[in-house]
């Protein structure tokens, strides 16, 4: 019998190092003649992308029509209840939801809605009218005096009636007197125009 002789060619072979047989005995998908070359594979995970095909969505942009819309009401819109601040030297006369308007430069501006609550003082009976926001901040503060004098607006629209109080007053030493509207709900109108006329008595 010939002495046994080391194989030319490996028939299976895990992890080697050699150079590639220029022939193979069992392979997987690829041509027996050539060993293919290191190419990139067909399907991969967890690599980047190729290219920026795929991004991500743009931001959605926010609108708040309540604060666009001269006829919404108070209400509109969440606003969350704000409790009653501490306050010892002044009585609460009245407490609804409003939202405050200016007029400047011939247009209504319109802040958020807020809860306004009426004040007298306990020891020099002077009064004030305060809207604070949602966040408890004070956003409307203007002091009410004799001579002052309230009028009730209501506007219609295709939503209903639109209902305000207006007045002028001076939120602004530097400014002076300027003209405000405090816009609340149609049933809560008679009740705080009735609670504003009374603090000038």
């Amino acid at each position: 019998a010939a002495p046994a002789s080391s194989p030319a060619v490996k028939a299976f072979s895990f992890g080697g190092s050699a150079a590639p047989p220029t022939t193979t005995t069992f392979s997987f998908g690829s041509k027996p003649s050539v060993a293919p070359a290191a190419a990139a594979p067909s399907f991969s995970f967890g690599a980047p992308a190729s290219s920026p095909a795929a991004s991500a969505p743009p931001a959605a942009t926010s609108s708040n029509g309540n604060n666009d819309d001269p006829t919404s009401n108070p209400d509109d819109g969440k606003v969350e209840k704000i409790e009653a601040e501490e306050n010892t030297e002044e009585e609460v006369l009245h407490e609804v939801r409003a939202k405050n308007m200016k007029m400047e430069k011939g247009e209504w501006k319109k802040f958020g809605a807020g809860v306004l609550r009426l004040y007298r003082h306990k020891v020099n009976s002077k009064c004030r009218i305060v809207i604070r926001n949602g966040i408890g901040k004070v956003q409307f503060n203007v002091g009410v005096s004799k001579g002052m004098k309230f009028e009730k607006v209501i506007k219609q629209s295709k939503k209903g009636p639109a209902t305000y109080v207006k007045f002028f007053a001076i939120e602004d030493a530097d400014k002076g007197m300027e003209v405000f509207m405090l816009q609340v709900k149609p049933d809560c109108l008679d009740k705080l125009h009735e609670k504003l006329e009374g603090m000038l008595k």
